[in-house]
């Protein structure tokens, strides 16, 4: 059997071994965390960015829609300002209609634009 100074020396020994495990676990966690850290912040960063693209598109969208419907409710508008007799409509038609030339269209009526204040 062992003698407790032999037993002490083993445990001593075994302790001066391992002295330097515990900092160097502590260092490796410390870089571990670090870098999940540093991922979760540029995956945050990215989700930022992909949803301040996204609200730029629907803005953008709905600048259109409503340009959109602006222009539908004008060219209505100017397109019922014309009152012909002639309702054959063909390529003569859309001819004479495109370059003014009025007379042969029949009985032809501009009514004036409406003014909205």
């Amino acid at each position: 059997m062992r003698s407790a100074r032999q037993s002490r020396a083993t445990v001593t020994r075994w302790w001066r071994t391992r002295r330097g495990v515990a900092a160097v676990l502590a260092m490796m966690f410390l870089i571990l965390f670090g870098s999940l850290s540093v991922a979760m912040a540029i995956a945050s960063r990215g989700n930022i960015t992909t949803a301040a693209t996204h609200l730029h598109v629907g803005r953008a969208q709905s600048a259109a829609e409503t340009g959109l419907a602006v222009a539908r409710a004008r060219l209505a508008e100017s397109a019922a300002r014309f009152l012909i007799s002639e309702s054959t409509v063909d390529a003569t038609f859309g001819a004479n209609f495109w370059n003014g030339n009025l007379g042969p269209l029949g009985t032809t009526q501009v009514l004036p634009a409406r003014t909205e204040i």
